[in-house]
């Protein structure tokens, strides 16, 4: 995942909370954190963030063609944006996923094959249960 943070003085998105999109190259959503934690930016400035999901998502990619990606789905989505001012990229790759979770691989639900005298579920969960999660950073601090 890819977070571009932005500033403006000028209100770029009228929307309180998150944009999302699903037409654009990378861009999947801009998040106005000035209407719903307006404490988060200095009085006349409105803060943003723009996330993207780089290709491949999971494995290797050319970071600096996916952050031009995200600037250009920003210019293209939000009017304004070059003008604003670029606080950070932050790129996160490897390791524990952003948002705790890739694209593609839910979590499957336990069962039971049989229920208990009193009508409860019991007995062996399925054999397919959900995989363990690996807790932590993967040591490169993203």
């Amino acid at each position: 995942m890819l977070a571009l943070n932005f500033a403006s003085r000028d209100r770029l998105i009228d929307v309180p909370g998150m944009l999302l999109f699903s037409r654009t190259e990378r861009l999947r959503y801009v998040a106005n954190f000035t209407d719903t934690c307006p404490e988060m930016a200095p009085p006349g400035w409105n803060l943003y963030v723009g996330a993207a999901v780089p290709k491949p998502a999971i494995g290797d990619f050319d970071e600096a063609a996916e952050i031009d990606l995200l600037r250009a789905d920003l210019r293209e989505h939000v009017p304004g944006f070059d003008d604003a001012r670029e606080l950070s990229v932050a790129v996160m790759r490897d390791g524990w996923p952003p948002q705790r979770a890739v694209a593609g691989q839910g979590v499957r639900q336990r069962r039971h094959h049989r229920l208990r005298r009193d009508g409860q579920a019991g007995g062996r969960a399925d054999s397919r249960a959900a995989p363990r999660i690996r807790h932590g950073l993967n040591g490169h601090g993203r």
